[in-house]
């Protein structure tokens, strides 16, 4: 598509002045084919005519009616309320509309009308408060707002959907001929695709639901096939680029690493670990996707990436989304690879200032072989020696730009990016498509067994004093909450309310953003050496290790913060010889269209998928 005339700026199409075009803009919305591309996120059916009469309270509903009277009651409030009498022929409503003074002129007595709105029966009256309408004359175009299945395309403050109909259906009127058609026929009959201007005018503006899923399919299958395409293109600019760089295969420093290790690999991590060597003795950069559940062992693996890089003389630099997940993975890199003599470094945001120079003289100096940080490491500063590996973890979190801009450090460098994610092998493939994708789909023997429970929140006493049990007995338990402190705008509890709740002795609090001294140490402690329920917020539970953890409790009513904080947790706490308990909440919620939800979250533990059940 793609023409020039789709790429004019909005604000040269017909009724659309400055102000109305900065309100567009806030969405987004620069060019004509932009708005041909705001689609719709749901749709109305309004095309069904009821009567008055009989309509039933509480329900949307749209009728034919003629104005009767209008009246404009004195209230005390000093607000503005235009009550319009109307008829179907069957009975007589009142539509109530506030603050707008316009109705008057626009349905004066006599004028034919579509409505469509909710449905209030009070008093003996038949009521419809802030009602959608169009007036009907023989001069009118196709309906927009009533009559008809009506889309509701994503909105603003200022800007409402009714405002978008219109404008995206005077684009449609005008440029929808510019449209170019972007598959070849043999393909659009393959697949039963509807041509791309019918789908741009049916996304917007269907005749029925069945039409729109249509257009939704076509409109789809164009954003797939553009980024499969990206993809491929991607994958094939990697394989047939070359690295600079060539591993010595001579030293035996790997083999020495493998050998040192205190725990038999397992035969996933065994086999991974091959398909990375492979990769970086290849003259092609390395482009590879590991994926494995908490506690799988993604760990040992990339730090067998990591000796390979630096027993060929180069750098290796690992970045992960905050600090104190970098912190938790400076651990137990520095723990494997140090007795190797590779000196190891963190680099994260909260250095000091002279401390942070130190580090950056040892990374551009090459003297830090394996760097560990966040964002840090894409700022300007940092200059790396001879960057060779380049590790992301948990990379979703990560955007396009920055990960480029790491690969940028260094020249044309082998890039292993990590998820404890379980991504289906079909999205895999989707998503990930210019990446190999390893799958570390065993776990390392001697794990406990886990237990799943659901309390409901009114049983959430007895848990707390069944977690004092525990703690008492000489265990270890994570408490997570999703917020650091209380939240006017949202009803969930925080880690600094329930420090004060499960007071026990050495009691510590961590979360993001707070003193990071100790930190690391007071999660590797085992259980005989003091007693620690940890309280904290769900986004710093990412990538804690704690061995001597037995118990986890998830404290949250909402479903998505339960499912990520109990996922999180799920490998780590399981690493121990003894059953591991976890507690989830009953989960109260919203649906998606509003009504109150009662939700179950059962966790399979051995494909790692989490179920959620609606109860009510």
């Amino acid at each position: 598509m793609g023409t020039h005339a789709l790429a004019r700026d909005i604000q040269t199409m017909r009724g659309i002045g400055p102000s109305l075009a900065a309100q567009l803009r806030r969405l987004g919305l620069q060019t004509v084919e932009d708005l041909l591309y705001h689609i719709p996120r749901r749709y109305e059916d309004r095309s069904r005519f009821s009567q008055l009469y009989d309509a039933p309270h509480g329900e949307f509903r749209t009728f034919r009616v003629r104005v009767v009277r209008v009246h404009t009651p004195q209230l005390r409030t000093g607000r503005t309320l235009t009550e319009v009498y109307v008829t179907d022929g069957t009975a007589v409503g009142v539509l109530k509309f506030w603050g707008n003074r316009y109705v008057q002129k626009a349905l004066p007595p006599g004028t034919e009308a579509v409505v469509w709105g909710r449905v209030r029966r009070a008093f003996g009256q038949i009521e419809i408060e802030q009602p959608e309408y169009e007036i009907l004359t023989q001069e009118a175009g196709p309906s927009l707002h009533t009559g008809r299945i009506v889309p509701v395309h994503p909105a603003t403050e200022g800007l409402s959907p009714r405002v978008l109909r219109r404008v995206v259906h005077t684009a449609l009127v005008h440029h929808l001929r510019e449209v170019r058609e972007t598959l070849p026929d043999a393909i659009r009959r393959e697949f039963g695709l509807l041509p791309l201007a019918q789908a741009l005018r049916a996304v917007h503006f269907p005749r029925s639901l069945t039409e729109a899923s249509s257009a939704r399919e076509r409109l789809a299958f164009d954003e797939l096939l553009a980024m499969q395409l990206l993809l491929l293109l991607r994958r094939r600019e990697v394989s047939t680029s070359h690295k600079p760089h060539h591993y010595r295969t001579e030293g035996g420093m790997l083999e020495a690493f493998l050998a040192s290790l205190p725990f038999r690999l397992t035969d996933a991590q065994r086999r991974t670990i091959e398909e990375i060597r492979r990769d970086m003795l290849s003259p092609h950069p390395m482009n590879r996707l590991l994926q494995g559940d908490v506690g799988s062992g993604k760990t040992v693996v990339a730090a067998a990436a990591v000796v390979l890089a630096v027993q060929g003389g180069y750098q290796a630099a690992l970045m992960a989304p905050t600090d104190i997940l970098a912190e938790q993975h400076y651990l137990p890199f520095r723990q494997l690879v140090e007795p190797l003599g590779i000196r190891t470094v963190l680099l994260t945001g909260g250095l000091a200032r002279a401390e942070r120079l130190l580090r950056l003289e040892e990374i551009e100096s090459g003297q830090a072989e394996l760097i560990v940080g966040t964002h840090a490491l894409l700022q300007e500063d940092v200059s790396f020696d001879r960057l060779s590996l380049v590790i992301v973890d948990e990379q979703h979190k990560f955007g396009v730009a920055q990960r480029a801009a790491l690969r940028h450090k260094g020249r044309e460098p082998d890039v292993l990016v990590m998820t404890a994610t379980p991504i289906p092998r079909t999205l895999a493939l989707t998503l990930y498509g210019d990446l190999d994708v390893s799958v570390l789909d065993e776990m390392p023997p001697g794990r406990g067994p886990v237990r799943t429970f659901h309390r409901r929140m009114r049983d959430r006493e007895r848990v707390y004093a069944f977690v004092r049990r525990e703690v008492k007995a000489g265990r270890q338990a994570y408490v997570v909450c999703p917020l650091v402190e209380e939240s006017e705008k949202l009803d969930v509890q925080a880690a600094v309310e329930l420090y004060g709740r499960l007071h026990v002795q050495l009691l510590r609090l961590l979360h993001e953003g707070a003193d990071h001294v100790g930190l690391a140490a007071c999660l590797y402690l085992p259980a005989d050496e003091g007693v620690h329920p940890l309280p904290i917020p769900h986004p710093a539970v990412e990538g804690a290790h704690g061995p001597a953890a037995r118990r986890h409790l998830v404290q949250h009513r909402d479903v998505e913060v339960a499912v990520e904080g109990e996922g999180q947790g799920t490998g780590d706490r399981g690493r121990g010889h003894d059953e591991h308990v976890r507690l989830a909440a009953l989960v109260a919620q919203r649906g998606p269209l509003g009504h109150p939800e009662l939700v179950l979250l059962v966790h399979d533990d051995k494909t790692q998928a989490v179920e959620r059940y609606v109860l009510l």
